[in-house]
């Protein structure tokens, strides 16, 4: 028999302390400030009074009967005041993980779209790259900064959260082909040809100032009410930090309003110096005020300061945008043909690992996140996207030369009982074109000349070197208007070229090449990337607090500071055309940046064991003096025992009392 099934009691059941403890709504602002200070801090202030703390006491007679009292501690046995600073840092409460996750995953959007809507192949996209970065790095500091700190769970966070998805939604919006000095062209006053690229940059420069203007004000408005809290609860020395702070974020939020007037009302070419003078301005007066004002207590804040983990998660966030733009790069080159694993591929990959190896198990041990440490991040993270952008750059032109060798090898050399028109149309069939279309295309009725002839086999070269170009997303709107213009003209210079195996006397030449020098403009940046990747790991180690460091530590901070410098002076070899040729071709670039990633990884590794060894050696000292000095107690103890065993044996034996002679005579 089925055993009727219960109803559901959870239906009927009433919440109480145990299933609904947590359930509750948030107040609509919640002070980020303690209310009162802690116990350890109290006793910071009173030991930088010189007063001794008091020591606690049994809690009960009977607990004290118990157990022998302790004896009390003297003042050289207390922590440190600054031990007891982070104590309290440490005792705090954390901003929640989903808020940490859910910003960073917005700021990635925005930064994921501008990596890979912007191609970092010229000076000028690098130059763009670069001021975007800053605003959307700042960007991300400032507020982490704040959330860190005074981020509390009520609905006036809540807003901010959902108003920072929507910005960082809108920003990622505006990154596609991001020019610096881009002039803004009125669009009503624009061509037909150009009214949709002049209308996109009018809205993109208009959307950055705007929006950038919005997220200070928030910021400022976020502050501001910080300071009411300082100022409710009379703590003098963060309403002056506070204060200051919620001045420079209104004052930065003025400057970038200024901006977006600017783009606004006027659109002369002199207008975009202005725009990004007023941008620069803006951050300027925040990186001053963050710079010059000092930090604030542990012990009036409530939450812990985890900025040193947030850092290490963007560190991942754009070592991961790196390696997925490598990634994508590898997988397309892998569906044409020519593609063949190189060693350029795995000295790239030896660069990513070690270089997350270095940052994230190296001798740096600062996890709070302090100014410097926050500042020299900066630098390593934009040389880290850089290098890696480059090395994708290096691995696609590798690729892409590849694949046309391929091509003109398959189409010059028959195989084993091909004839020569068979070889032409494998290789044409390898792109995805077909031969005899596209000479069916070409013909024209009647007897062929020779030119004509001529020209159809030009027209047909020129055709599959437009789909290489086209299948590697190399190809703008220049090179392909240039190509079609080749092959529609009938009769043109296609019946007058005479190209050889390098491509001379070929119209489409220089188009080609100057694709490929574009490509390869940037891998000077390889080196210098790397060098200033590995000066900045150096300078974080340095950056630490000196109780943290030690000899081995500051010897593999000099190791960095010393092969970073000797990366970035191998760009110096760009001076010599034919060696540079020779190592852009070659991928031997990337090869000596994995080379001296590995040598740094090899010389961390010898001064690890070094440390340990000597770290294992004083335990076996001090063991061994504990052993020791335990074995001389242990033999004044006994010594002084059988001392005074001694002493009672060699003790005279009290003498019997006298018997008097009349007594004796009695008795007999």
């Amino acid at each position: 028999m089925v055993k009727r099934a219960q109803s559901p009691r959870s239906l009927w059941r009433q919440p109480d302390k145990d299933n609904a403890g947590d359930v509750g709504l948030p107040p609509i602002s919640k002070s980020p400030l303690k209310t009162s200070q802690t116990t350890a801090h109290r006793r910071t202030s009173r030991m930088k009074q010189g007063k001794t703390p008091t020591p606690s006491l049994p809690a009960s007679p009977r607990e004290s009967s118990s157990k022998e009292l302790e004896p009390i501690p003297s003042l050289k046995s207390w922590p440190a005041p600054r031990a007891l600073e982070v104590a309290a840092a440490d005792a705090g409460e954390r901003a929640p993980e989903w808020l940490a996750i859910f910003f960073d995953l917005a700021w990635t959007a925005t930064f994921s779209n501008l990596t890979s809507n912007t191609g970092l192949t010229t000076p000028s996209t690098l130059q763009a790259y670069i001021v975007f970065f800053v605003l959307a790095w700042w960007l991300w500091v400032t507020q982490v900064l704040y959330n860190v700190k005074y981020h509390t769970d009520d609905w006036f966070h809540r807003g901010i959260m959902l108003s920072h998805l929507f910005i960082f939604g809108a920003l990622s919006a505006f990154t596609a082909n991001f020019s610096l000095l881009s002039p803004v062209v009125d669009p009503d006053h624009s061509s037909p040809a150009d009214i949709q690229q002049n209308s996109y940059t009018y809205a993109s420069m208009l959307g950055i100032s705007g929006l950038l203007a919005c997220t200070r004000f928030l910021l400022s408005l976020s502050y501001a009410r910080v300071l009411f809290y300082a100022w409710k609860q009379n703590i003098p020395e963060l309403r002056r930090r506070l204060c200051a702070l919620t001045l420079a974020y209104f004052v930065s939020c003025l400057l970038f309003s200024s901006a977006f007037t600017v783009v606004k009302s006027n659109m002369s070419p002199g207008s975009r110096w202005v725009r990004l003078a007023l941008w620069l301005c803006g951050i300027a007066v925040e990186v001053a005020a963050f710079t010059v004002l000092s930090e604030v207590s542990a012990g009036y804040i409530r939450n812990q300061d985890t900025m040193g983990d947030r850092l290490t998660t963007l560190t991942t966030v754009i070592l991961g945008e790196g390696i997925n733009s490598i990634a994508a790069a590898l997988v397309f080159s892998t569906t044409l043909n020519g593609f063949l694993p190189n060693p350029t591929m795995g000295s790239t990959a030896l660069i990513v690992a070690l270089g997350f190896y270095m940052y994230i198990a190296g001798p740096r041990r600062e996890y709070r996140g302090s100014k410097k440490t926050i500042l020299l991040h900066f630098p390593l993270h934009l040389s880290l996207i850089v290098l890696l952008e480059a090395l994708k750059n290096m691995l696609v032109f590798m690729s892409l030369v590849a694949t046309i060798q391929h091509f003109s090898d398959r189409a010059n050399t028959p195989k084993k009982g091909e004839t020569s028109a068979d070889a032409l149309d494998a290789a044409y069939g390898n792109l995805g074109l077909d031969l005899k279309a596209i000479a069916f295309s070409q013909l024209t009725y009647g007897n062929l000349t020779r030119d004509d002839v001529n020209e159809l086999v030009n027209k047909a070269a020129a055709q599959a070197y437009l789909k290489i170009f086209q299948d590697y997303q190399l190809a703008d709107d220049e090179f392909s208007a240039n190509f079609t213009t080749y092959l529609r003209t009938n009769g043109g210079q296609a019946r007058f070229d005479h190209p050889d195996a390098h491509l001379n006397n070929f119209t489409v030449e220089p188009w080609i090449t100057n694709v490929l020098h574009t490509q390869q403009t940037l891998t000077v940046s390889i080196p210098i990337s790397a060098g200033a990747f590995m000066i900045t790991l150096g300078l974080l180690v340095f950056a630490d607090e000196p109780r943290r460091r030690h000899r081995y530590t500051t010897v593999a901070a000099i190791t960095r500071l010393v092969l970073g410098s000797v990366l970035a002076l191998t760009a110096t070899a760009v001076c010599d055309k034919n060696t540079w040729h020779s190592l852009n071709e070659s991928g031997s670039l990337a090869h000596i940046v994995a080379g001296v990633f590995f040598f740094q990884f090899l010389l961390d590794q010898a001064l690890a064991w070094v440390t340990k060894r000597h770290v294992s050696k004083q335990e076996t000292s001090a063991d061994s003096e504990s052993l020791l000095h335990a074995a001389e107690t242990v033999h004044e103890a006994e010594t002084h025992d059988g001392a005074t065993h001694e002493v009672e044996t060699k003790q005279p034996i009290p003498a019997l009392p006298a018997v008097a002679p009349e007594k004796e005579q009695e008795d007999a």
